[in-house]
């Protein structure tokens, strides 16, 4: 049986004048905990992070006991 997991995110992206780099907000829907980047790279590390830290936590829930014990 497969679970379907979601994530929902306000993005707010924001360049100033004369600058390359754009800051941003992440607004997450269902925590309403707010984080701010300096840097489009900073905010995408962050993303990719909390992915990959759910799909080894997802990884860990569906593996047996090392063990073989259920």
């Amino acid at each position: 049986m497969s679970t379907q997991q979601y994530k929902a995110f306000l993005l707010r992206l924001q360049r100033d004048e004369g600058y390359p780099n754009w800051r941003a907000t992440i607004e997450n829907a269902q925590t309403g905990e707010t984080l701010r980047f300096a840097d489009q790279n900073q905010m995408l590390r962050y993303l990719l992070k909390d992915l990959e830290h759910d799909d080894r936590s997802q990884k860990n829930v569906n593996q047996p006991p090392v063990d073989g014990r259920v």
